[in-house]
């Protein structure tokens, strides 16, 4: 399981960026603010995606989230895409991100170059089977997050592989199910969910209330029964006389139904004659109007179509320019591959001149150049100043033995120190100013102090001389101190043309210049050979530019831009072959589309001309009215003929020759007392109706009283049964756990050795996942570790669970920076850690500092 690659369109300070993972180690090392936590980041959000971003509110006016702060300022599209090897399968994610919400982002997965539907959970939980929060305790290790831990997508997953089971549920679940089975029986408080028992006691209560008052209904409901039987006699009368009434009321109005029949079948055949008389010839069969129709479509198409076929002047005036160019031949294929080589050739050439940077020299080799800017001493000179240099150490080591023979001299002049002092101070801005303001004030001020110094070693030894005069036994050191001073101002003198002047001694001063020299000719080689490799690198851009001109000049093009002029090229010799292939092609196809035209036409012209058609609207148009006109014929007169029959039967049904003599009984008076008798025993009947379910309920009632205390006997029995129950899961959890605790233990154990190594010392793990490691010959928690050392153990925890989940093949791991704590010594062994791990995995590995690199580590072992 492998990252393979990724494009970030635009991710934060990320911008059409393309990057390849290989198997084992792919390190990224990137300063501070170039990208590195920002691609480590896109890596998570394309599989997991990114929090919303939460609304403004009174305590938080600016809600900053991780969406927000990847979201480029630029603007456009804010996303890219992410491919995998996992499962056997090639996976894609492509992710354009909302700039709020999640539920706005675009996602598309491919499996195997398909696209598949989108899963229910995210492309990373589906593809990895972790969830997120697991994902960042696993896969994915930063400094921030050193937890050690499992969460419940990574238990649920490692109890899935010991269980080997589809059920969904595992033993945690079915113990707190079973606890609840129990409260809700009978161990349960409150009065919202009361427990079963409580509520069939209260339940037998209201039953026996029930039961009492559906016998007082039973008994009124008798007096009911009576009144009811008398308004059905009632009612049954007048129903009698009411539907009477009707008959002959409805003899009557059938009468008029049938002459309204009879008229409208006359209507309908008086219209099929008005539509015949518009087609004297007939109306063209279906067949015909289908042929004119095709004809018509044919028409039109081979009007598009020889439209169509007629080359355009554009392509006429395109044919001509692309001959002129060509007039010489076109180029063939050894040509082109010829000059796509030497563009290819002057682009990298190109991007290696504007990549490269020219020699900078370091703050301390910039202070060297700026001695030397007019010269450095030859090394005539460096021998003729060594020669004071060595008589000085000599004499002073002479003056220090003397000196020790001689009494002590009279108290030194009080005014050396300060002039010494000041010398020194001079000296030292002289030389600030000549080198970052004015050279010409920085030069006065230093030759000031130079001259100071010289003062100051003068008037100590002439206030040494002067002492000396008093005691006519210092007449030896008086001699040494002269020859010394003379030796230090000669010295002083050569160093200061080059501004070596320090609080030190001039010997002192020497010997770093001695020392510079040779650092300056180092550097200066180093320059020299920058300057030359660049000027060779722009020798050979100018005449390869130059040749390739000269090759594009002869077709017209004169574009700066060789790769575009190759592509202009390129696609002018395919254009011509096209347009001349298009030409031929053309010709061949307005003969052939003629011929059909004329044919069409005939056909159609003849059916026309055999029923005088009317064509002035066009022909769809005719076609159309002609189908309408014979349908609106064959309608009317199978209407006429249907209504016809229908006025028959009826007539026949209604028995329409007997009609009443009398006009009868008001059928409105007789059938208003009807709906008054009807209302009073609907009413009557409501209270039946909602008297009798209450009466006819009371066995109901009674056997449901019955049932109360038979469910109440069976819950008692079964909270016996489920407490037995819980007592077996609690006990198969405790075995369960071991079974899946102890192969993440093993695995981690494997992986301490490592960490023993590197902490040099014993690590065990309990059942809680809880690290322990032994110091003095007592076992400590893992809280007692450095936070380095922590690290260390979070990566070794993760990786244990890791090869548990993951069982057919090893996951891929980013490692945003994780080892920041480490010092040198842990960053060695830390690294040394990684290797290993990456020989059967893929690491990604991201850091800042040239320290926490895998391969810096290797170099200074």
């Amino acid at each position: 399981m492998k990252l393979k690659k990724c494009h970030i369109t635009n991710f934060g300070t990320l911008k059409n960026q393309d990057y390849d993972f290989n198997g084992g180690l792919n390190e990224f090392f990137l300063g501070n603010g170039e990208g590195k936590t920002t691609l480590a980041a896109f890596l998570r959000a394309v599989l997991y995606g990114m929090d919303d971003v939460k609304p403004k509110s009174k305590n938080n006016p600016r809600p900053f989230c991780e969406r927000t702060r990847y979201f480029p300022f630029d603007g456009g599209e804010y996303g890219g895409s992410l491919e995998i090897e996992a499962n056997g399968k090639s996976w894609r994610i492509e992710r354009r991100f909302d700039e709020k919400k999640g539920a706005n982002d675009d996602i598309k997965l491919f499996c195997d170059a398909a696209e598949m539907p989108l899963p229910k959970t995210s492309a990373g939980e589906y593809i990895l089977g972790i969830d997120k929060a697991s994902f960042g305790r696993t896969l994915f290790i930063d400094r921030s997050d050193l937890e050690i831990t499992a969460s419940e997508s990574i238990s649920a997953k490692l109890n899935d592989i010991v269980e080997d089971t589809d059920s969904g549920i595992d033993l945690k679940t079915a113990l707190q199910k079973t606890e609840e089975l129990l409260r809700r029986i009978k161990s349960g408080t409150g009065t919202t969910n009361k427990p079963k028992i409580r509520l069939l006691s209260e339940r037998a209560n209201t039953l026996d209330s029930e039961i009492k008052n559906a016998e007082d209904i039973a008994e009124n409901l008798k007096k009911m029964y009576a009144d009811r039987n008398r308004l059905a006699d009632e009612i049954s009368e007048l129903q009698k006389r009411a539907d009477a009434a009707a008959k002959a009321e409805v003899m009557r109005e059938n009468r008029r139904t049938y002459d309204s029949y009879i008229k409208e079948a006359a209507e309908k055949d008086r219209l099929a004659s008005d539509l015949k008389n518009n087609y004297p010839n007939g109306i063209p069969a279906e067949d015909e109007l289908k042929t004119l129709e095709r004809c018509a479509e044919k028409d039109i198409e081979l009007n598009t179509e020889l439209k169509n076929a007629q080359p355009t002047d554009e392509d006429k005036t395109e044919l001509a320019r692309l001959e002129k160019i060509f007039e010489n031949g076109t180029p063939d294929s050894a040509f082109f591959a010829d000059i796509r080589q030497r563009v290819q050739q002057l682009k990298t050439l190109e991007d290696k001149i504007n990549t490269s940077k020219e020699y900078t020299p370091t703050r301390a080799e910039a202070e060297i150049l700026h001695h030397f800017e007019n010269g450095a001493p030859t090394d005539a000179d460096i021998e003729n100043v060594q020669v004071f240099a060595d008589n000085f150490r000599s004499l002073r080591k002479k003056y220090e033995s003397e000196r020790n023979a001689v009494p002590e001299a009279p108290k030194a002049n009080s005014r050396v120190l300060p002039l010494a002092i000041s010398a020194v101070i001079l000296t030292i801005v002289g030389i600030a100013v000549l080198a970052a303001v004015n050279k010409a004030a920085g030069a006065v001020l230093l030759a000031l102090g130079i001259l100071l110094g010289i003062a100051a070693v003068a008037l100590d030894f002439s206030d040494r001389l002067r002492r000396l005069e008093n005691n006519r036994e210092n007449a030896t050191l008086n001699l040494i101190e002269n020859e010394l001073a003379d030796c230090a101002q000669k010295i002083a003198a050569f160093n200061a043309k080059y501004g070596y002047i320090t609080e030190n001694d001039a010997v002192y001063d020497f010997d770093r210049l001695k020392s510079d020299i040779i650092e300056y000719d180092d550097i200066c080689a180093r320059i020299e050979a920058d300057k030359s490799e660049r000027d060779k690198r722009n020798a050979e851009f100018a005449e390869l530019n130059g040749n390739l001109s000269e090759e594009f000049a002869k077709f017209g093009i004169e574009t700066a831009d060789k790769t575009q002029a190759y592509e202009e090229l390129s696609d002018n010799a395919k254009e011509f072959a096209a347009l001349k292939k298009d030409m031929e092609t053309s010709t061949l196809l307005i003969a052939e589309l003629t011929a059909k035209k004329a044919e069409n036409d005939r056909i159609k012209d003849g059916i026309i001309q055999k029923y005088t058609l009317d064509t002035q609207d066009g022909i769809s148009a005719c076609v159309t009215l002609a189908r309408k006109t014979a349908a609106a014929i064959d309608s009317a007169q199978n209407d006429a003929k249907e209504i016809r029959k229908k006025a028959e039967v009826f007539k026949a049904e209604k028995q329409l020759a007997d009609l009443p003599e009398t006009e009868g009984e008001d059928v409105s008076a007789v059938q208003k007392a009807l709906n008054d008798k009807l209302a009073e025993i609907a009413n009557l009947d409501s209270d039946i109706n909602e008297a009798e379910p209450d009466a006819a309920a009371i066995p109901d009632l009674k056997a449901q009283r019955a049932e109360c205390e038979e469910k109440k006997a069976e819950y008692e029995e079964m909270f016996a049964l489920y407490k037995k129950v819980g007592e077996y899961f609690t006990l198969a959890e405790k075995n369960l756990k071991s079974r899946y605790i102890d192969p993440v233990k093993n695995s981690y154990i494997t992986y301490a050795a490592a960490l023993e190594e590197a902490l040099g010392e014993k690590i065990e793990m309990d059942k809680e996942y809880h690290i322990m490691f032994e110091k003095g010959g007592a076992y400590r928690s893992e809280k007692h570790l450095s936070a380095g050392q922590l690290c260390m153990c979070a990566l070794c925890f993760r990786l244990a669970l890791t090869d548990n989940m993951y069982k057919d093949e090893k996951p891929f791991i980013i490692m945003d920076d994780p080892f920041a704590d480490l010092d040198r010594e842990h960053m060695k062994k830390a690294a040394k850690l990684v290797e290993k791990l990456a020989a059967d995995r893929q690491i990604i590995y991201f850091c800042c500092h040239e320290s926490r690199q895998i391969t810096y580590s290797k170099r200074i072992k």
